[in-house]
């Protein structure tokens, strides 16, 4: 708990920031372009739709109306950065909101840290753990120089303190944070405004909530991916309860990448399998044979000549279990009279 002298000292560096940086973004020259830009579009569409309804051209009235509809939505979006601009300036927090502010910190996370040099306000959580997924602490870390540059959650860098990363993706320390910037989902909205208006204790909070709680349809890695395991084949994550290993290079395989050797059916990878050059079929090292001929082959392919025990193929035999030489050697010698017959 700090006390109340120093929370008065950081709470005046504070105040000077935010008059400092949050001018409405609504003011800016470019920020009126647009506002012009959007209102002449949606003028020329209505003069069009206009003359069209003058004139009785009603085949082409619906498609002007959406036109209409469409360019006077843009204005909308347009105006509605100004007005959130100039509502959240109707009053700047005083000296004695900033004290409130700091204190709710100290209450909330049992003490804030700031560094003057990096410019950031830092606050850690309690150990956090989703689904049996322990992702440890975090720290929040506002970085008040960004303030009037980036909106909302971007001012914001999440660190985790004790890290457990996804497997395979060291940069993803929780599921809704990426190399320390946060997807804040529908929180991005109210942390945006409570940052405008100082509510600094408001931002810290609703970040909290958003590492509190898993969405799985914006999470950058599932949780049921978490402590998985990278197939050495494909590279992709694979759960750990249904993947298996390569008995040959011993690196880790998802259910889709593990073969098996036809000769032993020991699971291997695609790199520790060779096709027999007798039938094809993909075998390990240890189940191939190398035969004089320099061809690799399985023990089924695999036969030995009766006649010079030479290792060949099985499709390389005769009847007599001879290879092509000994069969030839085997063959009788024709008489003169068969020659001549001949």
């Amino acid at each position: 708990m700090h006390a109340l002298r120093t929370r008065i000292r950081f709470a005046q560096r504070l105040q000077e920031i935010w008059q400092q940086r949050t001018e409405p973004s609504g003011q800016s020259p470019q920020q009126w372009r647009f506002i012009d830009q959007a209102w002449n579009s949606f003028s020329a569409i209505r003069n069009r739709l206009r003359q069209a309804e003058d004139h009785g051209f009603t085949h082409c009235l619906p498609t002007l109306w959406e036109d209409c509809r469409w360019r006077l939505d843009e204005l909308a979006r347009t105006l509605g950065p100004l007005r959130e601009a100039h509502n959240s300036l109707e009053r700047m927090p005083s000296l004695s909101d900033w004290v409130q502010e700091l204190r709710a910190l100290d209450d909330e996370f049992g003490e804030f840290k700031s560094d003057i040099h990096r410019s950031v306000l830092r606050v850690t959580t309690e150990p956090i753990t989703l689904e049996g997924i322990g992702l440890g602490a975090f720290s929040i870390e506002l970085h008040w120089a960004r303030i009037g540059e980036q909106r909302g959650s971007h001012c914001f860098d999440v660190v985790a303190t004790e890290p457990h990363p996804a497997c395979g993706r060291d940069d993803v320390m929780h599921p809704h944070v990426n190399s320390g910037d946060l997807c804040a989902g529908d929180a991005a909205g109210p942390i945006d405004r409570a940052l405008t208006e100082g509510r600094i204790s408001d931002a810290f909070v609703l970040i909290r909530s958003v590492l509190t709680t898993y969405n799985p349809r914006s999470a950058y890695v599932q949780l049921s991916e978490w402590d998985g395991l990278i197939c050495g084949d494909c590279g992709r994550r694979a759960d750990r309860d249904t993947s298996s290993y390569c008995a040959g290079c011993e690196s880790d395989l998802c259910d889709g990448c593990a073969l098996c050797c036809r000769s032993c059916d020991e699971t291997r990878c695609t790199g520790c399998l060779s096709p027999c050059e007798g039938c094809d079929d993909d075998c390990c090292s240890r189940c191939l044979e190398e035969l004089t001929s320099g061809k690799s082959v399985c023990s089924g392919c695999r036969a030995i000549c009766s006649g010079c025990d030479t290792a060949v193929l099985q499709s390389d035999l005769n009847d007599d279990s001879l290879c092509v030489t000994c069969a030839a050697e085997e063959e009788p010698t024709p008489t003169l009279e068969e020659s001549h017959a001949s």
